[in-house]
């Protein structure tokens, strides 16, 4: 094996073994739809996330948040909704979401002055760059027709046909 996937190996048997998310564990889709975002990871997110804690907690709202309650400990909040779904058939519009709440993450917005318009569309562009921003874009066709929405859809109708980027 090479270092990448040394790293990567690495960073998946500490996700799945930390306390925080060993429930995960119990539900055989959730676990092969958080193992296929982890996989669609190249060696810069994964280097990113070598030296953090990265834990998701299953709580009550709508579809996913992030919080970062210590500069290294990252919590992905996966609420009813999403979990439902990434359990189903559809489970790629569930990893598209998660892959824009690890976007928010690796692109350090918790330390960033951005407006929040501008951090949803930097976690969706991070979404397609590392290959699902179709799915995303099909997540988003899903919710009421808001303006943040369509703004959202719109950027990413042009992200999501490009190829799948080396971030």
């Amino acid at each position: 094996m090479n270092d990448y996937s040394d790293n990567k190996a690495l960073f998946k048997k500490r996700f799945f073994e930390s306390e925080l998310n060993t429930w995960i564990l119990r539900q055989k889709n959730l676990k092969r739809s958080v193992e296929i975002l982890f996989d669609s990871m190249n060696k810069e997110v994964i280097s990113f996330f070598s030296e953090k804690e990265l834990a998701m907690i299953q709580s009550q709202g709508l579809w996913a948040a992030t919080l970062y309650p210590t500069e290294n400990l990252f919590l992905i909040i996966i609420f009813p909704n999403l979990l439902e779904l990434l359990n189903s058939q559809n489970c790629y519009l569930g990893i598209g979401v998660l892959a824009h709440e690890i976007g928010h993450i690796y692109l350090e917005h918790s330390k960033r002055n951005l407006m929040p318009m501008e951090e949803q569309f930097e976690a969706d562009a991070f979404a397609a760059k590392i290959g699902f921003g179709k799915e995303l874009l099909n997540f988003l066709s899903m919710y009421p027709d808001s303006k943040e929405c369509r703004i959202r859809k719109e950027r990413l109708v042009k992200l999501a046909t490009m190829p799948r980027s080396t971030l």
